[in-house]
């Protein structure tokens, strides 16, 4: 099974178009604490985001998501700025101290400002719609369900138009 650490956005999209458990199947999931913070915040929210974060709290406290608390706090401050925030900081520091070679992300900016590092540590870093292509390449759901995930992914996320629809073209062709 593969190891990946999941910033808040492409774990919260994936629960919300009913897939996370799905990819729980062929990853090992761990999340930093300050995701957790981030999931926590947005799961008081009573609209579809709410609860999709809600069953990844639930996914947590089942045991099925690890947490970790990040112990390099000076090196997660230093890559603090105003494209990456605490979450996806204590991502990468998560992949770097636990030795996770695959950090999935949402957040263009943010894994633009971290490619340095990524490529520095040997972390491979993708977007959501990347962990959708793996569940066809292994056979978990078909190239047609694929198609479906995806759509619905772009259309509750609000990615028409965005550099993230363009990456998913990347990843599903």
């Amino acid at each position: 099974m593969r190891k990946a650490v999941l910033d808040t956005s492409s774990i919260a999209s994936l629960s919300l178009i009913g897939i996370l458990t799905k990819c729980l199947q062929i990853f090992e999931i761990t999340i930093p604490k300050a995701v957790v913070e981030e999931l926590e915040d947005i799961s008081s929210h009573k609209d579809v985001l709410g609860k999709a974060t809600r069953n990844v709290l639930d996914l947590v406290k089942e045991g099925k998501i690890t947490v970790y608390s990040v112990e390099d706090k000076r090196r997660t401050k230093g890559l603090l700025s105003s494209d990456v925030g605490l979450g996806e900081a204590e991502c990468i520091v998560c992949c770097m101290e636990r030795r996770i070679p695959l950090l999935v992300m949402d957040d263009v900016d943010a894994m633009y400002s971290l490619e340095d590092t990524a490529i520095a540590n040997d972390i491979e870093t993708n977007i959501s719609v990347w962990l959708i292509a793996e569940l066809v390449n292994n056979k978990i759901i078909t190239k047609q369900e694929s198609v479906k995930y995806v759509k619905s992914l772009i259309k509750l996320r609000e990615w028409e138009g965005s550099v993230l629809e363009v990456m998913v073209k990347k990843y599903l062709g």
